[in-house]
């Protein structure tokens, strides 16, 4: 009976340790797995970055946004294809490399060239705008062969990098470049013998081909949209560019543009050629306008200039631009902190204003001072790039001319000729030209303008002029009236300036000459009485003493 128990009690302790050890291991599976889901889960949350097309806005080089039909512009044997991408999350270095597929070298309108540049993310300008946007603006420009046909071509724009944790990003986005200025197709048919229609492929073996490429453009009116997925991310980019969520589907599925257009499409793949990419022109900025708050500078007072830079590019932006102003001479002082001013960016045709504040010295003479604007800008290949202009200031000097008022009489006599000697000093540090004294009145006529002629400053110089008295006008004809003397003279830049002092004086009427003449006569005839008188008295005189003497001799 021991013996019974003992064995059963083996068997029963066999048996426990044997579940024991089932259950363990399940455990230990079970923390495995999930171990795994959980490594898988943080695996997925890693490569959850999504690149996708900002759809919604216009960027520089571009004539519409995405979801209104976007058409790369094809102009001067040129075409210039530009996609504006976003990211779901943050990459390495803020850099997306992107790399261009031409298609088939057969019958491609492409001057076939390497292309591949890296693109950061940095603020662009938006519609037009003075807002900006963080985005990766993806911008290539192809030369045109010139057999080119019309037609539409389909030109795949492959984005690579690397996000933050190490992950691989790739997309690729097909876009359709329309060519209307080439050989149209039934001339070349007519010309090689043979038709296009030969080569074409139908749109679903492209499709089959492109199965991981997303279709951003067409014509056909359903190429051009982006999947709902991509127009999602881009509503969330519109609330806040920077919680981004979600990710894109590689396939768009859609009808090939070439099918309404009665088209041929070129065979899809790729060869880069050896050649570098063609040069383009650069953007330059240009001083367009400036404005002297006074108009001009006064000598010895500050004045404020605003200058007006003008990008004038139609397509290309710059960046990191420092403007060096350079002033004439030690007459001038800069009154800002410094002679340098950084603009962060300038977009395609756009212009900024610089505000100068400058102090020009007493000494400094009349006449027009140009005044250097040096500029340094990149590119946005940061290419450093640098250009100049000037603007002019003109600079007056403070007039200060006196004139001494001559004698005038109190009281005037109507037909009277006076003259007038009129005084003139030069106080000012400038030349004035041209100066002269006009006198003006009721009753008063100048025979002659007084003029000076030119003085340099710290001369003096004389005038002489005449006036003739008159009766005055209305019905009181004599009596007070006022004179003005007006002294004018120009200056340097032919500006006339001129002073007014004013004098009284009183006309009287003339003498009337018929009363002078009877007044005359009457004098006269008394002075032949006068002569009678006396020639009588002689007379009697004479006649007396001879009458006296001869009676005097018979009484002898």
């Amino acid at each position: 009976m021991k013996r019974f128990f003992g064995i059963l009690f083996a068997v029963v302790m066999c048996l426990s340790y044997h579940f024991v050890m089932i259950a363990e291991a399940a455990d230990l599976s079970q923390t495995n797995d999930t171990e795994q889901i959980t490594g898988k889960a943080e695996k997925l949350n890693d490569t959850a970055v999504a690149v996708c097309i900002d759809n919604q806005n216009v960027y520089e080089g571009m004539e519409s946004a995405y979801n209104k039909g976007y058409q790369p512009v094809c102009e001067n044997g040129k075409v210039t294809l530009v996609l504006p991408l976003m990211c779901s999350g943050k990459m390495k270095q803020d850099k997306i490399t992107a790399s261009v597929d031409l298609g088939d070298t057969k019958d491609s309108p492409f001057v076939f060239r390497n292309y591949e540049k890296d693109f950061l993310c940095k603020p662009e300008y938006i519609n037009g705008t003075e807002e900006t946007k963080e985005i990766y603006l993806v911008s290539f420009t192809f030369d045109l062969s010139g057999s080119r046909i019309n037609g539409i071509y389909p030109v795949i724009i492959n984005a690579s990098g690397e996000d933050e944790n190490g992950n691989e990003i790739q997309k690729a986005f097909k876009n359709y470049v329309t060519i209307t200025d080439g050989i149209d197709k039934k001339e070349k048919s007519q010309n090689d013998d043979k038709t296009v229609e030969g080569s074409q492929e139908t749109a679903a073996e492209v499709n089959s081909n492109d199965k991981d490429v997303e279709i951003v453009n067409g014509n056909d009116g359903t190429v051009g949209d982006i999947t709902a997925e991509n127009d999602a991310l881009n509503g969330e980019n519109t609330e806040n560019d920077d919680d981004m969520d979600g990710s894109l589907d590689d396939t768009t599925k859609a009808a090939e543009p070439w099918d309404a257009a009665g088209l041929s499409e070129p065979a899809a793949g790729g060869e880069d050629g050896a050649s570098e990419e063609t040069p383009e022109s650069a953007p330059v900025i240009l001083v367009e306008k400036s404005v002297v708050s006074t108009g001009t500078a006064k000598a010895g007072e500050d004045f404020d200039v605003t200058v007006t830079l003008k990008n004038t590019s139609k397509t290309k932006s710059v960046q990191n631009m420092v403007a060096t102003i350079t002033v004439p001479s030690a007459d001038f002082e800069l009154k800002n902190n410094s002679n340098t001013i950084f603009i962060d960016k300038l977009g395609a045709e756009k212009t900024t204003d610089l505000s100068l504040t400058f102090h020009v010295g007493k000494s400094t003479v009349d006449g027009n001072y140009p005044i250097e604007v040096a500029l340094s800008y990149d590119d946005s290949k940061a290419n450093t790039l640098s250009s100049a202009g000037t603007f002019v200031v003109t600079v007056e000097q403070p007039l200060n001319v006196k004139l001494t008022m001559p004698a005038i009489a109190a009281d005037l006599t109507a037909g009277d000729t006076v003259p007038l000697s009129f005084q003139v000093m030069n106080l000012g540090r400038s030349t004035v030209y041209n100066v002269r004294c006009d006198v003006t009145g009721d009753g008063l006529v100048q025979t002659k303008t007084a003029f000076v002629g030119n003085m340099e400053s710290g001369n003096d110089g004389e005038g002489d002029s005449n006036i003739f008295v008159s009766p005055m006008e209305g019905e009181n004809q004599y009596g007070k009236t006022t004179g003005t003397v007006t002294l004018t003279y120009e200056d340097a830049f032919g500006n006339e300036h001129s002073q007014e002092f004013t004098f009284d004086t009183s006309i009287s009427k003339k003498q009337d000459d018929s009363s002078k003449d009877g007044g005359t006569e009457k004098r006269a005839m008394q002075w032949w009485v006068s002569i009678a008188v006396i020639s009588a008295i002689i007379v009697f005189a004479v006649v007396s003493s001879v009458s006296y003497r001869m009676g005097k001799k018979k009484g002898v």
